[in-house]
């Protein structure tokens, strides 16, 4: 499962599987695809969301 991990103004995609426990610092944030999806549908679209959240996408960058 891909899940979007926002962290020091950067987004990237963190793949989990199912039982897996992620500890996540203080400030950070991830989100499952369902709750992303959902964001994003909400701000009219990713591109607007990641705008608004003022973040930069890392995630074909690596």
């Amino acid at each position: 499962m891909d899940n979007i991990y926002i962290f020091s103004g950067l987004l990237k995609t963190l793949t989990t599987q199912e039982g897996d426990l992620t500890g996540i610092p203080p400030g950070a944030s991830l989100f499952s695809e369902t709750v992303w999806s959902t964001l994003c549908s909400e701000a009219g679209g990713e591109a607007g969301l990641i705008a608004s959240l003022g973040v930069d996408d890392i995630r074909e960058a690596i």
